[in-house]
């Protein structure tokens, strides 16, 4: 195909291009990145490289605001909005006959670094959630101590875990916390027992979102969790217990964002050596400092990036959940009867993963592999 060139002009500001405004409101900031992906979309397939180039930095731009904003729909959006942009980049990267010119890359790269520097991470969307659900769990149950759940409060809660155990069984295929679900007749602990529990485990949480992955010996918050909800009277406990079904999945996004931005941070920088040096360095570390402004730590294993040059390109991946290196070596594929499996949406502390049966570990047994990028998964 004809390709575009990428040095045509682009937009100084893409926020006041797209007229979004500062609010940063997920109702009126998804519209403009639809667009963004549908314009973009088009253009990869008539191989407008100048406008993919234009529609990525908007993308980072769009996540930038949503990310002023600490509430979960914001965030996911925002999760979504970038992964946009850096597939988007990858695309760049892999169908340009002649390299773009190095300050575009420039470009392209001191975006995500900004981005990556200002990002409060999921720690303030997180106290938001903690202070809206303390708020709702209130609102079920009678005012004063001892207050119990109301009627309403019950059959409310008996809607929202029935989405939750939906949500728990498609994300981890397994029944959502108790073998028997709860009901409006169900025995419930009053009101100061919910928010004692909800609290232990939320802060735990919070403790776990703010530690570094690849060290995490054990998920604080799923030991507290699981002991009250291992109890004989679990069933109880339910109101406050039903929050945390996707923590843990949240937790796996967060990670597998970070990772795909500085695994795109580095191979931009891999693409601005070779304009450099015609050639591509030997090692991650030997990259010039003014083309790396980051650490190329991956956030799974702690340790660098997996790197190596196939077939006269660039291969980056990060050793994945398991925190194993193994040579850039791909995932095995999706098992029939779990279309919708991706290692990249999942996490295990320490422990976790030694207690794993060895079948189990085997799905995760390869690399997440970031360039060249791998076809897309389903729902991508």
């Amino acid at each position: 195909m004809e390709l575009v060139p990428w040095d045509q002009d682009t937009p100084a500001s893409y926020a006041e291009v797209l007229d979004f405004g500062e609010s940063g409101a997920a109702s009126s900031l998804w519209p403009a990145v639809s667009i963004l992906r549908i314009e973009s979309d088009f253009a990869m397939q008539r191989g407008n490289t100048g406008l993919v180039f234009s529609n990525a930095l908007a993308m980072i731009d769009v996540t930038r605001h949503y990310t002023a904003q600490p509430d979960l729909m914001n965030r996911l959006h925002a999760r979504a909005c970038l992964d946009s942009a850096v597939r988007r980049i990858a695309w760049l990267l892999t169908h340009s006959d002649d390299l773009p010119r190095d300050a575009l890359l420039e470009r392209l790269q001191s975006s995500l670094v900004a981005f990556d520097r200002r990002d409060p991470g999921f720690v303030p969307v997180f106290r938001t959630m903690r202070l809206a659900q303390e708020g709702t769990l209130l609102e079920r149950f009678e005012p004063g101590d001892g207050g119990k759940f109301t009627p309403r409060g019950k059959h409310v809660f008996g809607e929202h875990f029935k989405i939750q155990d939906n949500m728990y069984w498609s994300l981890f295929s397994r029944k959502f916390i108790y073998r028997v679900p709860p009901t409006v007749e169900s025995d419930f602990a009053p009101v100061e027992e919910q928010l004692r529990v909800y609290r232990a485990v939320s802060f735990a949480l919070e403790r776990d979102l703010s530690a570094a992955p690849h060290a995490r010996q054990e998920f604080e918050s799923a030991v507290i969790f699981q002991e009250f909800a291992g109890r004989d009277d679990a069933e109880r406990l339910a109101p406050a217990l039903s929050y945390f079904s996707l923590s843990q999945h949240h937790f796996a996004q967060e990670l597998s964002q970070k990772a795909r931005l500085r695994a795109t941070v580095i191979t931009l920088a891999l693409f601005r050596y070779h304009a450099r040096h015609g050639s591509w360095p030997v090692l991650l570390d030997t990259i010039d400092e003014d083309l790396l402004p980051i650490d190329p730590v991956d956030p799974y294993s702690g340790e660098l990036f997996g790197y190596a040059v196939r077939d006269g390109l660039p291969v980056v991946w990060s050793a994945g959940p398991d925190r194993d290196n193994d040579g850039g070596r791909r995932y095995p594929s999706a098992p029939p009867d779990d279309p919708w499996f991706s290692p990249s949406s999942a996490w295990f502390s320490i422990d976790e993963w030694s207690s794993m049966p060895p079948e189990d570990r085997a799905r995760y047994d390869g690399d997440i592999m970031f360039f060249p990028p791998e076809p897309a998964e389903p729902g991508d």
